[in-house]
C-alpha cells in the first residue's frame, strides 16, 4: 500500500500544479520576486496587479522607501490571507529602531491641560525640524537640535471635551518626511474605579449603598 501511494505522489502533485490548487510548499522551493516600491500609498493597487501576473509558486519581497505604518502592514496581512502568496519587506531603516518609540501623557480630572511626551529613537537626529500640530491649539515648529539628549519632546495640549489629537511631522533636507498621528482621550470615569474584596458577597458596603 505504501509503495502504491509513493508511486501516485508525483501524479498527484502534477494534477495539483496543473489545476493551480493551493498546496503547502516549503519556502526554499518558492521563487522570490523582488520589487522596489517608491510609492507606499498606492501599495494596495500595486499588490493586486502583481498577484494577477505572478507565478503561483512565487513569493514577494518588497523593498520599501521607509518603515510602513500600521495600515500598510494590515494591507500586507490581508493580501497574504486572500492570495496565499508569502510576502516580506525591507526598508533602509530595517536595522535600526523605530523612529517613534512611544507616547505618554498625564491627566487630571480637574484640569483641561494635558502634558504629552513623545519619545524618539536616535534616528530623529537625521532630521532638521519637528512640526507639532494639535487638533485644538496652535501648531509650532522647532529644530531637532533643540531636543534633549534622551530625544523626547513634551507638549502641553488643551483638551476639547475629553479628547484631542496630535500630529507630529519630521522634516529634513536629505530624508523623506515622516509623520505620526495620535488621538488622546481621558478615561471614562463612569466605569467603577474601586476594587472591593470581601468574604461576605451577600452584603453591600457603604460605597455600594452610596
Amino acid at each position: 500500500m505504501k509503495k502504491i501511494f509513493l508511486y501516485f505522489l508525483p501524479v498527484l502533485f502534477l494534477i495539483i500544479y496543473i489545476a493551480g490548487l493551493p498546496f503547502p510548499v516549503p519556502a526554499f522551493l518558492l521563487r522570490t520576486v523582488e520589487y522596489k516600491v517608491p510609492d507606499i500609498p498606492g501599495i494596495a493597487v500595486f499588490l493586486e496587479q502583481t498577484a494577477m501576473a505572478l507565478h503561483s509558486r512565487s513569493r514577494i519581497h518588497l523593498m520599501l522607501p521607509h518603515q510602513p505604518d500600521a495600515e500598510t502592514v494590515r494591507i500586507f496581512e490581508s493580501f497574504q490571507t486572500e492570495t496565499s502568496i508569502p510576502l516580506s519587506f525591507s526598508h533602509p531603516g530595517s536595522d535600526t529602531r523605530p523612529l517613534f518609540l512611544g507616547i505618554s501623557y498625564r491627566y487630571s480630572p480637574s484640569s483641561t491641560a494635558l502634558p504629552v511626551t513623545v519619545l524618539f529613537s536616535p534616528e530623529v537626529r537625521t532630521f532638521d525640524r519637528i512640526i507639532a500640530a494639535p487638533g485644538k491649539g496652535q501648531a509650532f515648529s522647532l529644530p531637532v537640535s533643540s531636543l534633549p539628549g534622551h530625544n523626547s519632546l513634551t507638549i502641553e495640549l488643551e483638551m476639547d471635551g475629553n479628547k484631542n489629537s496630535l500630529d507630529i511631522v519630521l522634516q529634513g533636507a536629505d530624508v523623506e518626511e515622516r509623520r505620526i498621528s495620535v488621538t488622546l482621550r481621558y478615561p471614562d470615569y463612569s466605569d467603577p474605579r474601586v476594587l472591593k474584596v470581601t468574604r461576605s458577597p451577600g452584603r453591600i458596603s457603604v460605597i455600594d449603598w452610596l
